[in-house]
């Protein structure tokens, strides 16, 4: 492949393009936003669930592991506020990438909802019936969008909570809230916790690593790339976009250090 076939100026000769090549999905950013992500959010499910059912003998088995209850607690608070860091840095992102970047907030590459993912869902369910194809999935598709959702609504309701509990003792005392609100905080973020963790360990597992195509594991979110046959499959519609604007193709595509045999 010659180099000018790249420039943004040059029209993309996409035929010449192998299956095989390499296309980013996601940057160093993103990755380590989602691993830091994982971390936090098994450290609060694997010490909240405990400290929920604090009775159960396989609880107190586990705080034993730990060194006890209050290790236990300090451990939840850590991964929740490494949560909650991941959420600010996140929507931090997202203000440089509109009002820095100039960066498209809705629209064909947008993780907001759209009324074509309705039309994506209908027609999902067709083609799952065997009544019509597959949709033509842009850069994310409706699930992904929900999952991303899913994050921020479920941030904002067990990140109160948490932080209402963690001060529980201090706000008490200038009576401020009566002390039924600590009890509704606790059973609030406690119910939105296992609602979050049902989900994410059924559906997003599921939709993101345990479909057919992708078992055991989705590997994307780790590495950050693709190869051109996975992006004309699973989104033919952001392939779509990519073969009309060279620049965004160039920016994506990775080049081998090595050239390719043909």
């Amino acid at each position: 492949m010659s180099e000018d076939m790249y420039t943004p100026e040059a029209k993309i000769d996409v035929s010449s393009i192998p299956k095989d090549a390499k296309i980013r999905r996601f940057g160093p950013v993103h990755r380590i936003m989602h691993g830091v992500l994982i971390v936090a959010i098994n450290i609060q499910f694997f010490t909240g669930i405990p400290l929920r059912y604090r009775n159960a003998g396989w609880a107190q088995w586990m705080f034993n592991q730990v060194g006890g209850v209050p290790v236990m607690g300090l451990l939840h608070r850590i991964g929740g506020v490494a949560f909650l860091l991941v959420v600010l840095m996140h929507a931090a992102w997202l203000i440089y990438y509109v009002f820095i970047k100039k960066g498209q907030w809705y629209g064909d590459t947008s993780i907001l909802f759209r009324l074509e993912d309705l039309y994506h869902v209908v027609g999902n369910i067709k083609y799952m019936l065997g009544r019509g194809p597959e949709p033509k999935f842009g850069r994310y598709n409706y699930w992904e969008k929900f999952d991303w959702m899913a994050v921020f609504w479920g941030s904002m309701i067990i990140g109160a909570t948490g932080a209402a509990i963690m001060a529980k003792n201090y706000l008490m005392t200038l009576n401020l809230l009566p002390k039924q609100f600590y009890n509704v905080a606790t059973i609030l973020h406690s119910d939105e916790a296992v609602l979050a963790m049902g989900f994410l360990y059924v559906a997003h597992w599921y939709g993101a690593h345990w479909n057919p195509a992708k078992f055991p594991i989705n590997t994307v979110v780790f590495t950050g790339i693709e190869t051109r046959e996975e992006l004309e499959d699973e989104r033919p519609g952001e392939w779509e976009l990519l073969e009309k604007d060279p620049k965004w193709l160039k920016e994506r595509l990775i080049e081998d250090e090595e050239p390719r045999r043909k």
